[in-house]
């Protein structure tokens, strides 16, 4: 009976509505909180500019951005872009918090031909370990080593979600820092499974004299594997190159360039829909994809809701865009049924 009223109000939803939906961008894309010497118009005119080229650079992925000539003349404008900003004292430093309207400069990295990332991004662990000579750990989620806060300073400017290891016995016993040194993918791998990621980065730091230091890095992800090299004098550079990489490959697999050719209707089914709540939050992931801009729930039964879906990247785009996230998990044809994707809901 349950059931049964759950598939009658969302029938008469069907009746009544045509669900439209843009994209959902997490907000924090499109804010930056930077430091200020004082609170002149000057200064904050200076602040809105770089302020601006942050945030293109977390939706874009693309550290470069600013030296485009389109996005340049933007730059110099940046107030326009803004829908709110505000000062907050922090200990002795005065931030300015600054908000930019998330369609506007989406329609800037439209207009300079760039994609755009969206908010739905893969979680990264780092494993990461670092030999100075005297001593040779992995780093973990509560070591009090400034590289903690590096790492994080760093995702937050790029706009990525990361994760440390706990390094607690569990991690002890299955992994050490001979397997991050020689990149031992089949231990590092089995050790994530506790993080529920999808998404591996295995950096390994060594001093090669007094004064510089070089790295390795393997980034697992989408089933592929990229590997680097860093070398320099400053491990804190080091870390923010090796962070750059990772958003630049990371943004090469998600980022989405809108492009009217590839506009694409496709219906898509998907199973495991049994209340309005789980229906709730698969009309929420679905509207957190950005290749995604409209979405029309077609025919609704006990067993499966099929929705008409226009992608702005085609049928691999959209597909690309889902496996990236464990919510919807492929499933195999539906015998007798017409659609050209089949999932099935996971996400409680």
């Amino acid at each position: 009976m349950k059931n049964n009223k759950f598939i009658i109000f969302l029938s008469a939803l069907l009746l009544l509505y045509t669900i439209s939906i843009q994209a959902v961008i997490v907000s924090s894309l499109y804010e930056v909180q930077l430091p200020v010497t004082d609170l002149s118009d000057q200064t904050r005119l200076q602040a809105f500019s770089k302020a601006l080229q942050q945030v293109l650079i977390k939706v874009t992925g693309n550290v470069a951005i600013a030296t485009l000539p389109e996005i340049q003349s933007e730059l110099e404008s940046a107030e326009s872009l803004i829908s709110s900003y505000s000062y907050i004292e922090n200990d002795d430093k005065t931030l300015l918090d600054v908000k930019f309207n998330h369609k506007e400069v989406q329609q800037i990295l439209r207009n300079a031909k760039q994609a755009l990332w969206g908010d739905n991004r893969p979680p990264i662990i780092i494993w990461l370990d670092v030999d100075d000579g005297n001593s040779n750990n992995i780093l973990a989620s509560n070591s009090d080593s400034f590289l903690v806060s590096v790492l994080n300073n760093n995702a937050d400017r790029l706009g990525l979600p990361i994760v440390l290891p706990e390094m607690d016995s569990q991690d002890l016993n299955n992994i050490s820092t001979n397997d991050i040194e020689q990149t031992n993918l089949s231990a590092i791998q089995t050790c994530s499974q506790r993080y529920d990621v999808n998404t591996i980065l295995v950096g390994y730091i060594s001093k090669s004299s007094q004064t510089n230091w070089q790295s390795k890095w393997t980034l697992l992800t989408n089933g592929n594997t990229e590997n680097w090299v860093i070398t320099g004098d400053d491990i804190e550079q080091i870390l923010t190159k090796a962070t750059n990489n990772v958003a630049s490959i990371l943004a090469s697999q998600f980022a989405i360039l809108n492009d009217n050719a590839l506009q694409t209707q496709l219906t898509v089914i998907v199973t495991g829909i049994t209340n309005l709540d789980e229906y709730a939050a698969l009309v929420k992931y679905l509207h957190s994809l950005n290749t995604i801009t409209d979405i029309e729930p077609v025919t609704i039964s006990p067993d499966q809701i099929k929705f008409q879906v226009t992608s702005t990247d085609g049928a691999q785009g959209l597909t690309n865009a889902i496996n990236h996230s464990d919510k919807l998990v492929t499933i195999p044809f539906i015998q007798d049924t017409k659609a050209d994707l089949f999932y099935h809901w996971t996400q409680d």
